[in-house]
């Protein structure tokens, strides 16, 4: 995301396809993990009734923190140790051991990230083999319970907003997503994206900015109503994997905000549109 800095703590949240509308929305805060501070946040959350947490690295002791406590746990694996995840089966294996083993099940890890944003990556064709050989690897040992996948980005993935138009992103679409789709329905994980409603508002000057902020306005894109920005990115990824014949995956948002600062050209990027966005969101999501 374009912007220098998220209002508080990122949310992500559970979108069930269609098929399971009937599953419970589960709605979570993303931690940069910081090891000093871990003890305290992990008794917050708990008191708090936040169910779930992602993790934006594996740090043992961050980890070690969430034990014992009934908060279920997105732990991601850095990109810089994807490549070699990716090339050596034994590096999976080493690293399984030094982050998850340890502390599973008393710490509730319920799911690995192997990587956040592809578009980042340099050697993208060792995505997919570095998600099996985690995954392959946690099923030799035993460990059958963490799905494993990888986050994307809504622009990186996706190319339109409007559901009717949307399709997933050329050449990404053969190169990575479409055999990360794939490997995802043979184990039944569900696909993690980021969206920021923020970055699609920016991009699209038509779009109102009440609309972006959950403020009770009504729009219609390809004569659809949506009263809300995010609710039509989330159709947007639905419509644009059913178009690849990948519509039973479950969708985890993962990351999703409003910047409260930024550079000078990030019109809109302030605190009180984030806080906005923030409450906006939760009263949405609350409501799934």
């Amino acid at each position: 995301m374009a912007p220098s800095q998220l209002f508080t703590i990122s949310l992500f949240l559970l979108i069930i396809p269609f098929a399971f509308a009937q599953t419970p929305t589960t709605i979570g805060f993303t931690y940069n993990t910081s090891p000093s501070t871990s003890e305290y946040v992990a008794r917050f959350v708990e008191s708090a009734n936040i169910s779930a947490v992602r993790l934006l690295d594996a740090n043992p002791d961050v980890i070690r923190s969430f034990s014992s406590t009934n908060v279920s746990l997105l732990v991601t694996i850095p990109n810089s140790m994807v490549p070699e995840i990716g090339a050596n089966r034994s590096n999976a294996v080493a690293w399984i051991y030094q982050n998850v083993v340890p502390y599973y099940p008393r710490a509730r890890i319920s799911a690995i990230s192997v990587g956040n944003n592809f578009e980042t990556f340099s050697d993208i064709h060792l995505l997919l083999p570095a998600i099996k050989n985690i995954h392959n690897s946690l099923h030799e040992i035993g460990i059958q319970n963490i799905s494993v996948s990888t986050t994307f980005y809504f622009y990186t993935m996706i190319t339109d907003i409007s559901p009717s138009c949307a399709r997933l992103r050329s050449p990404a679409d053969y190169l990575v997503i479409t055999p990360v789709l794939q490997f995802l329905e043979q184990t039944k994980s569900s696909l993690f994206i980021d969206m920021y409603p923020y970055d699609a508002w920016r991009l699209n000057p038509e779009i109102p900015i009440e609309f972006a902020l959950f403020q009770n306005l009504t729009w219609e894109l390809s004569g659809f109503p949506y009263s809300n920005l995010f609710d039509m990115m989330v159709d947007a990824v639905h419509s644009a994997m059913a178009a690849s014949g990948h519509q039973s995956i479950p969708i985890i948002v993962t990351g999703t905000g409003w910047p409260s600062s930024g550079y000078t050209q990030e019109v809109k990027a302030t605190q009180s549109f984030a806080e906005k966005y923030v409450t906006g969101f939760w009263v949405n999501a609350s409501a799934l």
